[in-house]
């Protein structure tokens, strides 16, 4: 990339040649040329992306919460299974 920013190269177009970047980027470098115009875009489009990130995570949480509970509830349940299990055995035998 530097190799290619020496020859003369816009970044937006190295940019947008990276797949794992998202889109927006080179279009916000390609957008702005004044480096304070551009440095408040990538700092709105970051916390763009930490809400939507944030966002992500909750929804993914709501998931994995009640999993993780009923596994736990399920795991207490077995464990008091077993160790009652013995004790009705023997109130069956008497």
């Amino acid at each position: 990339m530097t190799q290619e920013l020496n020859q003369g190269k816009h970044l937006s177009s190295l940019l947008s040649q990276f797949r794992l970047l998202d889109k927006q980027i080179p279009l916000i470098f390609q957008k702005n040329a004044d480096a304070a115009a551009l440095e408040k875009d990538l700092s709105v489009y970051a916390e763009f992306l930490t809400e939507e990130l944030h966002r992500k995570i909750m929804r993914n949480l709501t998931y994995i919460q009640p999993i993780f509970f009923i596994t736990l509830a399920g795991l207490i349940v077995f464990i008091y299974i077993t160790l009652m299990w013995p004790m009705f055995q023997l109130i069956k035998t008497i």
